[in-house]
């Protein structure tokens, strides 16, 4: 296994990819074998013939310390004075992702409408507990930073008296000045990638006198989306209502059905939690939030 995990070159095979000839060459042990005995001995071995997948790992620097920042805020959770969420943006148009469905056999297939009119589209701004499942949600037509403290707002109202965590990626409307005026002073140290002329601006009067929204931002390594459980709840909503839908020309009832899903989240979902991957014994989460849990447990 060790040597079709490592690259043909690194045993002076003048390929990219490993082909039965190229294993027995690196491999001498299966000199004796003939194409199609090597073939079977690998098929014992459990290694097959397979296509390969692209990846992308986080190219951020502080990687390491970020994601560890999320795990110590887990870890430290508690239902009745901290509480930890995953937030993230979505953008839902009126264009239906086509989708596999049941249907008869033959050429037929699924017709989706496409719509008369230009695209249209809103953005969902959304965030899950992570210890209950329960999600908070705003529609609008887009995300703004007057918006975006309006969520903020709603998320605290909803959740009161309780200090929350917000882990959510670097996009820069996150740290305006306007939203860390409406904060508590913050206590994150890493380094963020702002507008340079956003230094000049006089945050506004009005988020300054709330100064006092008690959420603290957790940042997540960029370029990481695998590292937000919130990204897997966008799956799961295209899969409920948005793929393959029929409200094309309906926009506005499109955007009702899903205001009417969300609500539905709007609750303790365990489901939710195990489809997102929080509930997994071994997952990367999962040291911390089991930490947690025997903290409250025991408490």
């Amino acid at each position: 296994m060790h040597t079709v995990h490592a690259y043909p070159e690194s045993f002076g095979i003048n390929s990219s990819c490993w082909t039965l000839k190229g294993i027995k060459q690196a491999c001498h042990f299966t000199v004796s074998l003939s194409v199609s005995g090597l073939s079977k001995l690998l098929d014992r071995f459990g290694i097959h013939y397979k296509r390969a997948r692209y990846y992308l790992h986080s190219r951020d620097l502080e990687y390491e310390a970020k994601l560890k920042s999320i795990q110590v805020n887990l870890a430290q959770y508690h239902p009745e004075r901290r509480l930890i969420f995953f937030q993230d943006e979505h953008t839902v148009t009126n264009i239906a992702p086509l989708h596999c469905e049941y249907e008869q056999n033959g050429e037929y297939q699924r017709r989706v409408e496409l719509p008369y009119t230009k695209q249209k589209q809103f953005r969902i701004n959304a965030a899950i507990n992570a210890f209950t499942g329960q999600f908070f949600s705003m529609v609008s037509s887009k995300v703004s930073v007057p918006r975006y403290i309006a969520f903020l707002q709603n998320l605290v109202e909803q959740n009161p008296n309780r200090e929350i965590y917000l882990v959510q990626d670097n996009w820069p409307i996150h740290f305006h000045p306007d939203v860390l005026a409406a904060l508590v002073p913050q206590k994150y140290q890493e380094r963020i990638i702002l507008p340079k002329s956003w230094s000049r601006i006089i945050p506004k009067k009005k988020y300054e006198k709330m100064c006092d929204l008690p959420i603290q931002l957790v940042l997540l390594p960029t370029y990481s989306p695998w590292l937000n459980p919130i990204e897997k709840c966008w799956k799961w909503l295209n899969q409920a209502i948005v793929n393959n839908n029929h409200f094309a020309n309906d926009f506005i009832s499109f955007k009702y059905k899903v205001q009417e899903v969300l609500d539905s989240l709007n609750r303790k979902n365990s489901e939710m939690l195990s489809y997102i991957g929080l509930t997994k014994e071994r997952g990367i989460y999962s040291w911390p939030i089991a930490l947690a849990k025997s903290y409250i447990y025991d408490g």
